[in-house]
């Protein structure tokens, strides 16, 4: 690890992984698109050189069991919130705008861009990205058109549209990429488990554990990496701070609540 990883600067890691002055680095499969990505920015710094031919992934290791667990989350939620006040003529064009961002068209203008400006398609529908590149990989339209971070998330999330194997995504990102990232994508999918996880608890409210969501715990996990004493006895004593506000009554609670449905 990185002895400097909890006073880096922005960026300033990924810099040792890409001038390799760094063995390893932590990231998202699809952080690989982009004429920002990890795959342009390692090319960038090795030139003549192929990001796939020389990073890879290291995939989980099992558990005592042999047994290899996925990340699981639980569900996105959003929420839309109408003043009251506004008027039926408003409200009426409100939702017009919403039933366009969840159209096919509105789809289409945050896969491809503007029709006529950043790509064309001709009569069978086939789509050609005509927007500048830089390096071998399109502009991001979120640089082209900054508003389109907001708008193409406001009536639904679209986090998961960039993991899609689909013509806008191999046209944008290549080939390469996506294969790339549909590949761990399937690995994952047939040779790790979703690890056990009690989503109630995460949006379960009693009144100890709402408390507890002052802790600010990343501080801690750092503060105990980057110390000099035992770090058993160092997170121990994170333990007390924590119980002297709330964790054991907090645990009570929610096991309590559990209980009430088998759990």
């Amino acid at each position: 690890m990185d002895p400097d990883f909890a006073v880096a600067k922005a960026g300033e890691s990924n810099q040792k992984f890409y001038q390799n002055k760094a063995g390893a680095l932590a990231f998202t499969t699809n952080s690989v698109f982009g004429s920002s990505g990890v795959k342009a920015e390692w090319e960038k710094n090795n030139p003549g050189e192929k990001f796939f031919d020389h990073v890879k992934i290291m995939h989980p290791w099992g558990d005592a069991n042999g047994v290899k667990y996925r990340n699981v989350n639980s569900a996105w939620w959003s929420e839309s919130m109408i003043n009251a006040d506004v008027d039926d003529k408003k409200l009426d064009r409100i939702l017009r705008i919403y039933d366009y961002l969840l159209s096919p068209e509105g789809k289409e203008l945050f896969d491809y861009g503007i029709e006529g400006k950043d790509y064309t398609k001709d009569s069978a529908g086939k789509v050609t990205i005509t927007r500048q590149k830089e390096g071998d990989q399109f502009v991001d339209l979120k640089k082209l058109y900054p508003s389109m971070d907001i708008i193409s998330q406001l009536a639904a999330w679209r986090n998961a549209a960039i993991l899609e194997d689909n013509e806008a995504n191999r046209a944008a990102f290549g080939s390469d990429s996506v294969e790339f990232v549909q590949n761990e994508l399937k690995w994952m999918k047939d040779n790790t488990e979703p690890i056990p996880t009690a989503f109630e608890i995460a949006t379960m409210s009693t009144p100890a554990k709402d408390k507890l969501s002052t802790i600010n715990f990343d501080d801690d996990f750092t503060r105990v990496i980057l110390g000099n004493e035992d770090p058993v006895k160092m997170w121990q004593d994170v333990l007390k701070v924590y119980n002297s506000k709330g964790l054991q009554k907090a645990i009570d609670e929610v096991t309590a609540e559990m209980a009430k449905f088998n759990k």
